[in-house]
């Protein structure tokens, strides 16, 4: 007897493989809600297969951790003391649940840099704790870094590479700028799952030509 021919898996459709590339980029809240209207031909289009790192400016407060000058009801990773006007100020610092997983495959991407708006002695304290295993950050930039309009502190993406096409800016700020990539502000919560998810947009926007076409996306 003649035996049925067997099928095989029909091949998935460019369509299909460039969804599930898009997808990636929608799990960031800020993002999800703009993108059902745009095409997935934006990201394909800006497609770059090169090597080069790129550049990842990450915060501290509201981004990777949240700090409080009283101790917490619940658990903190560890506290900081620094000089401030003639005083030893000291925070009580909580890490983002997943920041240490986040670090180590971001860095393997992306020169990271340090760019805060807090002051450098806060912001020192801080980082030496974080680097005290091996060095983060490629560079550190402070408040006086910063630009300051309308009583607000502004960061300079220039101040971060002079290619500004390879610059991403996590913030948890509301600032609007081509070069920031949006995260929901972290508030100490040990469910928070946004950094885990951040990983896939980043992992996405490595390969982009000019990463601020993808991320004007998540600004509009």
């Amino acid at each position: 007897m003649r035996r049925p021919l067997r099928r095989g898996k029909a091949p998935v459709s460019f369509s299909l493989q460039t969804n599930t590339q898009w997808s990636k980029l929608i799990y960031v809240k800020n993002i999800r809600e703009y993108i059902g209207s745009l095409g997935v031909w934006c990201f394909f289009s800006n497609y770059d297969g090169g090597s080069d790192k790129r550049y990842l400016a990450l915060d501290f407060e509201g981004v990777i951790l949240h700090s409080t000058i009283r101790r917490p009801e619940h658990r903190y990773d560890f506290f900081v003391q620094y000089p401030a006007n003639g005083e030893i100020c000291t925070h009580f610092i909580t890490l983002r649940p997943m920041v240490k997983e986040f670090i180590e495959s971001v860095s393997e991407w992306y020169h990271l840099v340090l760019y805060t708006t807090a002051e450098q002695e806060y912001a020192d304290a801080i980082a030496d704790k974080l680097e005290k295993k091996g060095k983060i950050f490629l560079k550190r930039l402070y408040r006086t870094d910063c630009d300051y309009l309308d009583g607000k502190y502004l960061r300079d993406p220039e101040k971060v590479a002079s290619d500004l096409s390879s610059v991403v800016i996590l913030s948890a700020d509301y600032t609007h700028y081509n070069n920031k990539l949006p995260i929901d502000p972290y508030d100490g919560d040990t469910k928070d799952c946004y950094l885990l998810s951040t990983i896939a947009v980043l992992d996405s926007l490595r390969y982009c030509h000019d990463v601020r076409s993808i991320l004007e996306l998540a600004n509009l």
